[in-house]
């Protein structure tokens, strides 16, 4: 009975870690999420973390069947160290380091009074820990990492690796060939003669005289008397080698550039490739009765036979996706590049490719679970009865095809370059044209809200409108001369268009009249999608989501964690959503994407982590507000500097609690004059991480 009831609390456990990763948007493709990875840590053949880029946390407690994805600030991790299941820290950007006690359900960052970025940490016991970095930084605590002391270490280059026996007994290694020793906890550090001068990166033993040194131009050392001595073992290529690890006495494995994986089984007599089936980087091993290794794009792969097969752990297209359509709660699709058509039947849990078009897909659209087209390049048309089981080609229309909406089963619209409108009414088996009257300027979206009322837009701000299923197309004035990327309407009469330059534009006539909307960006948006009057997102350049929740009289950007653009997005109502974008992009959210207005006083929650806001409005004339979070009591610092580095005022310098902040900045600088205009940053220094983020004065 007792062992039933841990298992059900483990269980139970595992779904709260699962709900809490995956508030806001978290990733469906790739999987489990694309950003490199810097390092791996299991603590028994089960149970491990991966630290990456934009603070990605991976956790896996099923041996890498699974991962959960948790994230702390958006800055790189670099490494990761557990001493048992519940005990570990993660190192990173600007001398963050985190600190859990309860296997990572939460994280807290811990001083470490440094701002070097931290590439390796190091724990012998529950209190003696190391950490190195860039300028030679090297990090000692005697508490569990409560506070930490800055070690000399002699040298002015990046330190990348750690490994200690004891307490006491320790090695660092770095670039210019820099191995440092320390006999007694640091407390001096003494260097050892590499016997070359190329970058090294990774350090391990496996017994106490015997370790191994790998690094760049396939560079690996060797020693078998605790580093008085290291000899270079012969590996035959160039590649830059990145982490290496001793298996045994006569085993070992390294990995680098382009995928490379070396292993020897004579104790480096001789080293031979294995083929790991990844052509790029790989930045780290680990070896828990099985070998890990990960590294860039996000992938994950693990080999049970020291190397000589690899599986890969991480999946997903890397095309980029230019548009998704879900018909229900579980049935999506997805397409793009090199004419992917990606399936969902289980709302993106996993996407499996459905069919291949011979050219590049830009837009589909789905009446039903069964009933769809998908349109591109070339004009190629697909269309599909039974949800994709089969995909037909129809005719090829010849020209480009940017976007496509349905109506019903029968009813569609697909429109493109040289402002060609196709009009469908046997579900994409036959198709007539439409003239729109802008030819030759494009078209990049179309949208009908019944059989008869449909608008299309595109290049210099054109607005066309039926009212009669395209039989006839009617100029409209947007009031604008950008380019119009995206389109969406709820009903006859309220509509919203977007574009560059971070355009948004609405309407309540039915386009008789359009008024611009302040998106607080200059991105290039790609798309819209509303599902009443009130609640939308739009999704552009640059990781890009913005929501409303008051027809867009206000958007609020939403945390992505990601650089890629966002071409597609998709909701079926106010919580669930998809979006789409480029390297396979595809991400969900079960919450409308995470709540970025303030909660009322008195329902302020603790944030999990120190976060900087974009500004709001931006740009801006003449002031502007800035939110920031902080995860614990905190000495705070928000100021803002010029384009030249130099601070123009101090808006926050005080200990503040944990919780979320709203300063305004007046457009002032320290003296009271006006600010002029132009390009300004805004530095907020708190709890050991700094964050920034560029804000537009336009006078």
């Amino acid at each position: 009975m007792k062992a039933r009831l841990f298992f059900s609390a483990v269980w139970a456990l595992q779904l709260l870690l699962t709900h809490l990763a995956l508030a806001g948007w978290h990733w469906q493709n790739p999987w489990p999420q694309p950003h490199e990875l810097h390092d791996f840590y299991f603590v028994d053949a089960n149970r491990g973390w991966a630290v990456g880029n934009y603070g990605t946390i991976l956790y896996s407690f099923d041996s890498g069947v699974s991962w959960e994805q948790q994230y702390f600030g958006s800055d790189p991790l670099y490494a990761v160290h557990f001493i048992d299941w519940d005990r570990g820290w993660i190192a990173g950007h600007n001398g963050l380091i985190l600190h859990t006690a309860n296997g990572g359900l939460s994280w807290t960052v811990q001083s470490s009074g440094s701002n070097a970025t931290l590439y390796d940490i190091y724990f012998t016991g529950p209190d003696s820990g190391f950490a190195a970095g860039t300028a030679g930084t090297l990090l000692h605590t005697t508490d569990g990492g409560n506070s930490w002391v800055a070690q000399s270490s002699g040298v002015a280059v990046p330190l990348r690796s750690l490994y200690f026996h004891d307490g006491f007994h320790g090695w660092a290694v770095g670039l210019q060939g820099t191995i440092l020793y320390t006999e007694n906890g640091g407390a001096s550090w003494l260097a050892q003669s590499a016997g070359t001068a190329a970058d090294l990166f990774s350090v391990h033993f496996t017994v106490p005289d015997i370790a191994r040194i790998c690094g760049a131009n396939g560079v690996i050392l060797r020693t078998s008397d605790n580093g008085l001595h290291w000899t270079q073992e012969y590996t035959g290529i160039s590649e830059d080698l990145f982490a290496i690890r001793n298996i045994g006495t006569n085993w070992a494995l390294a990995a680098g550039n382009h995928g490379v994986v070396m292993a020897t089984n004579d104790g480096g007599a001789s080293w031979f490739p294995e083929n790991s089936g990844f052509a790029g980087r790989l930045n780290t091993l680990c070896i828990r009765n099985q070998v890990w290794a990960a590294g860039e794009d996000g992938v994950i792969l693990k080999t049970t036979d020291l190397g000589q097969s690899w599986t890969r752990k991480s999946r997903g297209t890397r095309a980029w996706l230019h548009a998704l359509k879900f018909a229900d709660t579980f049935h999506g699709w997805a397409v793009g590049d090199s004419g992917i058509i990606l399936n969902t039947a289980n709302s993106g849990q996993s996407w499996e490719e459905q069919a291949r078009a011979p050219f590049a897909l830009f837009a589909l659209d789905f009446a039903d679970a069964s009933h769809g087209c998908a349109v591109g390049d070339e004009g190629i048309v697909l269309r599909t009865g039974n949800g994709g089981a089969n995909w037909i080609r129809a005719d090829t229309l010849g020209t480009d095809l940017y976007a496509f909406d349905m109506v019903d089963a029968d009813l569609g619209w697909a429109v493109g370059r040289y402002g060609v409108i196709y009009h469908t009414t046997d579900g994409g088996a036959n198709w007539s044209a439409q003239t729109s009257g802008i030819a030759p300027l494009p078209l990049h979206a179309v949208k009908f809200v019944d059989a008869q009322h449909g608008w299309a837009c595109g290049l210099e701000g054109v607005m066309i409108h039926t009212t009669n299923g395209g039989a006839s197309w009617s100029a409209q004035s947007s009031g604008t001369s950008i380019r119009f990327a995206g389109i969406d309407f709820v009903d006859v009469s309220h509509g919203w268009a977007v574009g560059i330059d971070g355009g948004i534009f609405h309407t309540t006539d039915g386009g008789t009249t359009w008024t611009p909307q302040n998106s607080g960006t200059f991105e290039l948006l790609h798309a819209v999608d509303f599902i009443d009057l009130d609640n939308g997102w739009v999704t552009g350049r640059n990781g890009t989501i913005l929501r409303t929740t008051d027809g867009g009289a206000t958007w609020h950007p939403q945390t992505t964690r990601t650089w890629y653009d966002i071409s597609s997005v998709c909701f079926i109502d106010v919580n669930t959503g998809w979006v789409s974008g480029d390297y396979g992009a595809i991400m969900a959210t079960e919450d409308g994407g995470g709540i970025t207005a303030l909660p009322p006083v008195g329902e302020m929650r603790v944030p999990a982590g120190f976060e900087l806001y974009q500004n709001y409005p931006n740009p801006f004339n003449p002031g502007t507000v800035v939110s920031y979070q902080l995860s614990v009591v905190s000495d705070v610092k928000l100021r803002i500097f010029d384009v030249l580095g130099r601070q123009v005022c101090t808006l926050v310098d005080a200990r503040q609690g944990a919780g979320r902040y709203e300063v305004r900045w007046d457009g002032r600088n320290a003296y009271g004059f006006p600010a002029a205009s132009g390009v300004y940053f805004c530095r907020m220094e708190a709890g050991g991480v700094s964050r920034s983020l560029k804000l537009l004065l336009l006078r």
